[in-house]
């Protein structure tokens, strides 16, 4: 996929996708305990095309962080955006 992603210059951090048919999606960056970390979540919506087509909770060291997340509703598609969380 080579299409444009607008709000951006890295288009290819975009083009890459990870997703589940089913089930949940999980990462584990391990880091030091002590401290306060700053988490930057990039996305984009290269695949549905419309918005509820694609709607998802994001937790953050277990915490509710985004509920009902559609990013197509905030950006529309083959857009960039970035949500941070401390």
């Amino acid at each position: 996929m080579n299409s444009p992603i607008s709000g951006t210059t890295l288009d290819t951090l975009y083009h890459s996708e990870r997703y589940a048919e089913t089930g949940t999606l999980a990462y584990q960056i391990p880091v030091p305990s002590a401290g306060l970390y700053q988490v930057k979540l990039h996305f984009a919506e290269n695949y549905v095309s419309n918005s509820g087509e694609r709607v998802f909770k994001v937790f953050v060291e277990g915490n509710l962080f985004q509920n009902n997340f559609d990013i197509i509703s905030e950006v529309g598609t083959f857009a960039a955006l970035i949500k941070t969380t401390t």
